[in-house]
């Protein structure tokens, strides 16, 4: 009866990882255009950044970064859920994702304190999640592979 219920836990821990991966690599693709939605005036650039952003050209730069660090997010999670065939060594993908998982956490302390309402009711939400995803990815890993 054990061998069953030690069966039964590890596969709902790997479907919880699989979602989380799945989910790292589509929710990103949704704010990407969500930012080129900025970047193209679509949606005003004061609704994000905090509410901070001073000039259109400020926010080209914030909104780069913003896209870039969402296609690291896309590669590294098809990247660990093997799409990618270029492989990246273990321990590189850990410490990426502990960067990844750190700005998560960061950026759900900003949104807290954000000026934008947005940003509170749906950033705030959103990259805890992301946070709570990454650190799901990140213990699978540490069972997997318990010297890393």
């Amino acid at each position: 009866m054990n061998e069953i219920a030690q069966a039964y836990q590890q596969n709902n821990k790997d479907q919880r990882v699989g979602r989380a991966i799945k989910g790292m690599m589509i929710v990103p693709v949704f704010i990407i255009i969500f930012h080129m939605f900025i970047v193209t005036g679509i949606i005003p650039y004061s609704i994000v950044w905090g509410g901070r952003l001073t000039s259109t050209a400020e926010m080209l730069q914030f909104e780069a970064v913003s896209i870039g660090i969402n296609l690291l997010v896309i590669a590294l999670f098809a990247a660990e859920a093997g799409y990618l065939r270029k492989r990246l060594p273990h321990t590189i993908k850990n410490i990426v994702l502990w960067g990844l998982f750190g700005l998560f956490i960061a950026n759900t302390v900003a949104n807290v304190f954000a000026v934008s309402w947005i940003e509170k009711i749906i950033f705030t939400p959103l990259t805890l999640l992301f946070a709570v995803w990454t650190y799901q990815v990140i213990q699978s890993r540490k069972s997997e592979n318990p010297t890393a």
